[in-house]
C-alpha cells in the first residue's frame, strides 16, 4: 500500500492500529456481504512497506488491485520443499565434496541463506 502517512505527533503503535483498521475496511469493501466471515488478515507489514496479506479470490484480488490506495497486489507463490531427506542429502554431499566421515553431521549448525528468489 506504500509509505505510511502518519504525522510526527502519532506513535508507532497508533499508526499500526490505524493501518490495521484501514486494511480491514479495504477488505470489507471488496468481499461480498454474504461472505463477511472470510474477512481475515494474515499479516500486517509495517517496516519496509505498509501493507497486509489476506486470502482472496481472483476476482477480489482484481478489485483490490484497482483500488486507489493500493500500489500492487502480488500472489503468493507456492514453493515445494527440495528434499524431505535432509540428513541423507547433507551426509552424501559432505562425504563426496570434502571427503568427510559420516559422523561429522552430528552437532552441526546449518545456516540457510534465502536469496529471495
Amino acid at each position: 500500500m506504500g509509505a505510511s502517512t502518519a504525522s510526527p505527533n502519532v506513535t508507532n503503535e497508533d499508526t499500526k492500529v490505524a493501518d490495521e483498521l484501514s486494511h480491514l475496511q479495504l477488505l470489507s469493501s471488496i468481499i461480498p456481504r454474504k461472505e463477511k466471515e472470510r474477512i481475515s488478515l494474515i499479516h500486517h507489514y509495517h517496516h519496509a512497506i505498509r501493507g497486509f496479506s489476506a486470502m482472496l479470490t481472483d476476482n477480489e484480488a482484481s478489485l483490490l488491485s484497482g483500488h486507489s490506495d493500493v500500489v500492487s497486489v502480488i500472489e503468493d507463490e507456492i514453493v515445494e520443499p527440495q528434499t524431505t531427506r535432509s540428513w541423507d542429502f547433507l551426509e552424501e554431499g559432505m562425504q563426496s565434496k570434502w571427503g568427510l566421515a559420516k559422523h561429522v553431521t552430528s552437532n552441526m549448525i546449518i545456516g540457510v541463506i534465502d536469496s529471495g528468489m
